[in-house]
């Protein structure tokens, strides 16, 4: 009846993204015309049900090229051209790229549905639970591998291989429910899925908690923005990837933090507090 869900969809992927370090960007129809996808390594379509034929066609192209596709139930479920529900979903020739066809999709119980891993994905384990919303859809597996599994052990999310890239179905909507009820493993397993099929290099926190870096660039001069997501005190070590700074200093208070060199990238220890914003210059 509204477009409540959708937004809320789409406000829990990026909750999970952003919160393990992945920049992410939001990305309108029209720009799909200029080959925006060139410029992703994944694309992310929270609650798909409306896609036009000139995206899909764009999709499938990227996606046959390297691209990972992620979706939730009912991929492009109408046909806006002509008016009507497509016969097979995923729609515009979508189920080719996903290797499934929707089967039976049933209204979850009480608004949830219980999901649980068949396999290890980055933070989140098999035998894990997730939460999906509103619908339990299932398909006629063409060749997928299953990630994770309804209670009646039909799949829930699946994964494929088509042409150079990927693409992932999901059998209900996990953000939705990431976003409105915080659901820890729901926001572990969007993450996961992008971390499991793609490779971007981001900054990382060993100690696996809420702490969101940004690294800005202006011709040889660096600004580091961190920010403690969490509600209490954290003691964290951050790995930067691809970056060599020698020292970081903190534009409010003047406050120094050595760094070391690792690898490809560098290190640094700080002590936040809950929610604070530091601001530095390398």
């Amino acid at each position: 009846g509204n477009e409540k869900t959708a937004t809320d969809s789409l406000l829990g992927y990026h909750r999970a993204l952003y919160e393990k370090n992945y920049i992410v960007d939001f990305i309108h129809p029209i720009e799909f015309e200029k080959d925006i996808l060139n410029n992703y390594k994944v694309l992310v379509i929270p609650f798909p049900y409306v896609i036009n034929k000139t995206i899909a066609d764009k999709i499938i192209h990227w996606v046959e090229n390297g691209g990972v596709l992620i979706t939730e139930s009912y991929t492009a479920g109408w046909n806006i051209e002509n008016g009507h529900h497509e016969k097979v979903v995923p729609g515009y020739g979508l189920d080719k790229v996903f290797k499934i066809k929707q089967s039976l999709v049933e209204p979850a119980d009480e608004g949830v549905v219980n999901i649980k891993m068949d396999k290890d994905l980055p933070f989140i384990k098999k035998n894990e639970n997730v939460t999906g919303a509103l619908v339990k859809e299932t398909f006629f597996n063409n060749g997928a591998q299953v990630l994770a599994s309804f209670e009646c052990d039909k799949a829930a999310i699946t994964l494929s291989k088509f042409g150079k890239g990927k693409a992932i179905q999901i059998g209900s909507y996990i953000a939705l429910e990431y976003h409105r009820k915080k659901e820890v493993n729901n926001g572990n397993l969007l993450a996961g899925l992008v971390e499991f099929t793609s490779n971007i290099s981001r900054p990382s926190i060993p100690e696996n908690k809420k702490i969101r870096v940004d690294v800005l660039s202006k011709n040889d001069e660096k600004m580091v923005i961190v920010q403690n997501l969490e509600k209490m005190d954290v003691n964290v070590t951050i790995k930067i990837p691809n970056e060599k700074f020698i020292s970081l200093v903190e534009q409010f208070s003047g406050d120094k933090v050595n760094c070391k060199n690792i690898g490809a990238g560098v290190e640094f220890k700080l002590k936040l507090y809950p929610k604070e914003v530091r601001v530095y210059r390398a």
